[in-house]
């Protein structure tokens, strides 16, 4: 066999044939082309209800505790992504409702305050 795995992938097209390192196609600092999407990891803005209703409930017997969430009929499965990772708790959907998993409720209020929601019902 003549060459060595260099040769064969120059000849292949799949390396440079010069002994600089492959580059990228596009630059790090290039900006992401027109139509794209966001970068990865953002999120792309949620729209901020006007009210929210958090409540918190309790199974009889089981003393299970979670905190329930309304009126986030907007992109539900976004804010409950969100909610999770900024409390660091488990949750689900529930028809309408998110679930988060504990009592949650102060966190909940003050992380919805931050994002300017006006009206908060407990």
């Amino acid at each position: 066999m003549a060459g060595g795995l260099r040769e064969q992938l120059i000849a292949a097209g799949l390396a440079p044939s010069s002994g600089a390192e492959p580059t990228d196609p596009q630059p790090a600092d290039a900006p992401a082309p027109a139509g794209s999407g966001s970068a990865p990891g953002a999120s792309a803005p949620l729209h901020i209800p006007a009210r929210v209703d958090v409540r918190f409930s309790k199974r009889a017997g089981q003393g299970r505790r979670a905190t329930r969430i309304r009126g986030l009929a907007e992109a539900p499965e976004a804010w409950l992504k969100e909610l999770c990772a900024a409390l660091g708790v488990g949750g689900r959907l529930d028809g309408d409702e998110l679930v988060l998993q504990g009592n949650q409720i102060g966190r909940v209020v003050r992380f919805f305050e931050a994002k300017g929601v006006r009206r908060i019902v407990r």
